[in-house]
């Protein structure tokens, strides 16, 4: 199997390719039936928009971890004290700190052999792999240690291969790093960041905050348009978790914000930061195995 794949007529093709194709097209249409299923409700996000890339600036190197990388207009009179963080120095991961998602969802099982550390960095791998009835193997981290109100922000370099839904996210890890089946429990789930790699770059991201009473209900989902691409390239991901309001960030930018008072009561969440296959077009096998890079990720809470 390898190139795209995309659900058209070729002159040639296996038997093999034609199922895995055909089980592609099944996945981006569960996919996206599954989103749909979360009923709208309270206010909607806020975007502020991002018109051009004239003046922008994408940090090159790690920050000092004293502060969160926040513009001086955005920040606001806020004061800002260093809490938890994970700068992944070293040459494995920290199991005091990490537990990792070994659930089954969309097109991959993901797999703690696929998560290591290297060069002061998190590298979730993502590979061509069949386990299970996927074709593919993905990875991902859920902090031991819980959080609430508070600025939390990481340093990600996304996957270009097309296929891969990757995120920032926040929730209660209650089913042992199984994502769908912690839902039953969990009250609610932040997702600063997700991004499906092989979008353009007018697609951006997206951010949701998705809680589940009675149902599941959204805020969002609200895509992010930006100028620039998104992939193979690291941006800083931030958000101001407040008790009436949330507000997004990208390299330091304020870039949306929400109001949280149509939440119900919330509770400290787990800090998620995954990579799996699904809620893509198409898959370019041809390019894996790729991987997510984490720089650091960090918690802050107002001094």
């Amino acid at each position: 199997m390898t190139g795209i794949l995309e659900h058209q007529q070729r002159p040639k093709v296996t038997v093999q390719s034609e199922v895995v194709s055909i089980l592609v097209v099944l996945l981006i249409i569960l996919s996206f039936r599954e989103c749909a299923a979360a009923q709208s409700s309270g206010a909607p996000v806020v975007l502020s928009g991002i018109d051009s890339a004239e003046g922008w600036v994408t940090p090159k190197e790690v920050i000092a971890g004293d502060k969160p990388f926040i513009s001086a207009d955005a920040a606001g009179r806020k004061e800002w004290v260093l809490s938890w963080h994970d700068e992944f120095e070293g040459n494995s991961l920290d199991r005091l700190r990490w537990d990792y998602r070994i659930d089954s969802k969309f097109g991959s099982v993901q797999l703690p052999e696929n998560v290591s550390v290297a060069d002061g960095r998190l590298i979730l791998t993502l590979r061509s792999q069949i386990l299970r009835d996927k074709h593919f193997t993905g990875a991902g981290v859920i902090s031991r240690e819980t959080f609430s109100h508070g600025y939390y922000e990481a340093r990600i370099k996304f996957p270009e291969a097309s296929g891969w839904w990757s995120a920032f996210w926040l929730m209660k890890n209650a089913a042992g790093g199984r994502a769908n089946a912690g839902t039953k429990d969990a009250r609610q789930e932040i997702d600063i960041v997700e991004h499906a790699s092989g979008w353009k770059p007018k697609d951006g991201y997206q951010i949701n905050i998705h809680w589940w009473q009675g149902g599941h209900f959204v805020l969002g989902p609200a895509k992010l348009r930006v100028p620039f691409p998104l992939s193979g390239d690291f941006h800083v991901y931030g958000f101001d978790y407040g008790k009436r309001q949330g507000v997004f960030y990208l390299d330091g930018h304020k870039v949306a914000e929400v109001d949280l008072t149509s939440l119900p009561p919330q509770e400290p969440a787990s800090i998620w930061l995954t990579s799996i296959q699904g809620m893509a077009n198409s898959i370019e096998s041809n390019k894996l195995p790729t991987r997510m890079e984490v720089d650091y990720v960090r918690f802050f809470l107002l001094k």
